[in-house]
């Protein structure tokens, strides 16, 4: 599928909107993130991570990023608290748009793979990082996903990672903004595993559920379905034979 091309080659993004003193050295290459297709979504290329934003939705489509097991250290603590991003601050999300509304500041690229990095963590907790999420659902079967992305780093070194809000069917609102409140979240993931690509994706309703392994089990879908769904084509960057091949399977080896 070639309909929003979106390549998540690089570990990080030449562009950064702030200046901000970073506490970790990195000898990851910079790499710019590289789309065909804009039409559906402002790109922001920040240092650790890629967005789409939508103004339309006044949130991410998708936030892209790399996690390795080098990640995985504690340097510094979690911010305290979100901001906008100054770029698209007029389509901008605000805390007067969560307040009282019952729904979480969902992180889409979560704080808890950023404690390595001060820029990483700064940029984690703009807005264009951030959808309305059902609390029960973001502290729970989100949050084990986040748990098994982190286990993967360690597992395989370093992973690819893609986050989606899906705006299918949008019952909810929130304040002054007219914040839409997405019906589901896609995440996917890539790993290389001795010379083989491997992917599994999954597709969850914005709404409290067990986070046990037979609910994310159920959920597990294959990258081609979950492009199907969202119009976004996934990884292209890979070889087509190995695209093809490596979307169509749900490799539930990465349960493991």
């Amino acid at each position: 599928m070639k309909i929003v091309l979106v390549t998540f080659i690089g570990l990080f993004a030449l562009l950064s909107c702030v200046v901000y003193p970073t506490t970790a050295s990195s000898s990851y290459n910079h790499v710019r993130h590289t789309v065909a297709d804009t039409s559906t979504g402002r790109m922001i290329y920040y240092r650790y991570m890629t967005v789409s934003f939508s103004e339309q939705f006044k949130q991410p489509l998708w936030v892209a990023y790399s996690l390795c097991d080098t990640m995985l250290v504690k340097n510094v603590k979690r911010l305290a608290g979100f901001k906008v991003d100054p770029i698209v601050q007029q389509f901008s999300a605000t805390d007067k748009d969560y307040k009282g509304s019952g729904f979480d500041k969902g992180h889409l690229k979560p704080a808890a793979n950023c404690t390595w990095d001060s820029l990483a963590m700064f940029e984690s907790f703009y807005y264009t990082n951030v959808s309305p999420q059902a609390p029960s659902f973001n502290r729970g079967v989100w949050s084990r996903l986040e748990d098994m992305e982190r286990q993967l780093a360690v597992k395989y070194s370093c992973i690819e990672v893609v986050n989606l809000p899906l705006f299918d069917t949008i019952v909810d609102y929130l304040g002054a903004g007219k914040i839409p409140v997405p019906h589901a979240f896609g995440k996917a993931f890539l790993v290389h595993d001795k010379g083989v690509y491997k992917s599994i994706a999954f597709l969850l309703s914005n709404e409290g559920k067990p986070s046990g392994f037979d609910v994310l089990n159920a959920a597990a879908i294959t990258v081609d379905s979950l492009e199907k769904r969202t119009g976004i084509d996934l990884f292209w960057h890979l070889p087509d034979t190995t695209q093809s091949r490596m979307e169509m399977i749900i490799s539930r080896e990465l349960f493991d």
